[in-house]
């Protein structure tokens, strides 16, 4: 045969399809189990279908007896139960945890794509019964397990909003300080947590208003003997208090608690804006501190928080006063850069999320109507910016970071 009549040789074997990666990662043993018992299982499930069976119980008789599938992961590097949390599918979720639990409890284990727990994915899904059923499983987890971005349980709880989740939570955790399988001090790092941006439970729900989340967490503290730090600060960033964050956001109500509970008016974040400040865009969270505090005294004008100077001597020696580090490393962003964050968060309709945190952020001083009477909000914010105007990079930046969108391209 002539060497150009020759089929070429194959060097490289073809892709693997996820689900033969997933079958191929396997342990042996449980290869051969699937292999050796599950042509049997189908042809039962197949015959209970024919039978009349519904889908559960067909899914049911497969995975019975090829629980090893209970453990192998999507695309997306979920699990099925976790999938099924992520997809608001509650009660799949339960009877898929209720399976696991008989035929293959390591499945209960598994994480989800950015490293929750299926109890962290349950604070989400309206799946208190399982979140509970988990804790009593694992009770350490509440205090000792967290995700990518260093969030633990209680964080859960309060980005989803969920009190219903957080109060079986926190009665779950009760019963077992009561049992002695936890300790209140263990508990009380988990009420205490810092996240990757530095916020505590404490925080989040202080931004969504959420008082009825506060007040189980009082009374829980309360229950178990934890001394709640309610002036807890964000250890990186801005350094705010829950109450500052609750002043900025006008949370009244949340406010209020906290104060009622002795949380401190005049500490200061790391701008030198106290929570009286930082409740001057929001009235009526300006009108409970009233009265409380004085912040700048009868010699002393707050210019802005974080440079309360005695405006006096300014005026009368002519003195400008300096720039900041912050205004001086400003620059004029690459416009093409700008373009494409534009066209990220139009495409992904992240748009108005990213407004409503500018605004949010800077306090009701800086409306997002304004933004959206533009053609290209993202670069007018940084416009704005760059020259001088009332958003402050570090804003813009955080605004960015809430709707997902990385910042480290960003030159400062």
């Amino acid at each position: 045969m002539a060497d150009e009549d020759r089929l070429p040789e194959i060097s490289e074997q073809p892709a693997l399809t996820p689900e033969a990666a997933a079958f191929q990662n396997l342990s042996p043993a449980a290869q051969r189990q699937i292999l050796n018992d599950y042509p049997g299982q189908l042809a039962r499930a197949a015959h209970g279908y024919s039978l009349g069976a519904d889908c559960e119980t067909v899914l049911r008789i497969m995975l019975e007896g090829a629980a090893p599938m209970l453990r192998v992961r999507s695309v997306q590097g979920d699990s099925p139960i976790a999938s099924a949390l992520l997809r608001d599918q509650p009660a799949r979720a339960t009877w898929l945890a209720e399976l696991a639990t008989e035929k293959n409890p390591k499945a209960l284990t598994d994480r989800a794509r950015y490293g929750e727990t299926l109890a962290m994915l349950s604070t989400g899904s309206q799946a208190a019964g399982l979140l509970e059923k988990l804790l009593d499983r694992d009770p350490t987890q509440l205090h000792r397990l967290y995700d990518v971005d260093g969030r633990n349980l209680l964080h859960h709880c309060s980005l989803e909003d969920s009190a219903a989740a957080l109060e079986a939570a926190l009665r779950c955790a009760a019963r077992q300080v009561r049992q002695g399988e936890l300790q209140a001090a263990q508990l009380a790092q988990a009420v205490h947590m810092n996240d990757r941006r530095g916020d505590t439970p404490l925080h989040l729900m202080a931004g969504r208003n959420r008082v009825d989340m506060l007040r189980l967490l009082l009374r829980f503290c309360a229950e178990t003997g934890i001394d709640i730090n309610l002036n807890t600060q964000r250890h990186v960033g801005d350094r705010r208090t829950p109450l500052m964050v609750a002043a900025a956001a006008g949370a009244t109500d949340f406010a209020q608690l906290l104060l009622d509970e002795g949380a401190d008016l005049d500490e200061i974040d790391a701008d030198g804006c106290s929570a009286v400040q930082l409740a001057s865009g929001q009235p009526r969270v300006a009108a409970l501190f009233a009265g409380l505090s004085d912040p700048g005294g009868p010699e002393l004008e707050a210019t802005a928080c974080g440079s309360v100077q005695s405006a006096p001597s300014l005026v009368d020696s002519g003195v400008q006063s300096a720039p900041s580090h912050e205004q001086q490393q400003r620059r004029e962003h690459p416009g093409q850069l700008l373009e494409e964050l534009e066209a990220r968060l139009s495409s992904s309709e992240k748009s108005d999320a990213f407004l409503e945190a500018v605004s949010r952020l800077s306090n009701g001083q800086f409306p997002s109507e304004v933004l959206l009477a533009t053609e290209k909000p993202v670069t007018t914010a940084f416009s704005l910016w760059s020259h001088s105007g009332p958003v402050p990079l570090r804003l813009v930046l955080r605004a960015l970071r809430e709707v997902g969108e990385p910042t480290d391209w960003i030159r400062t």
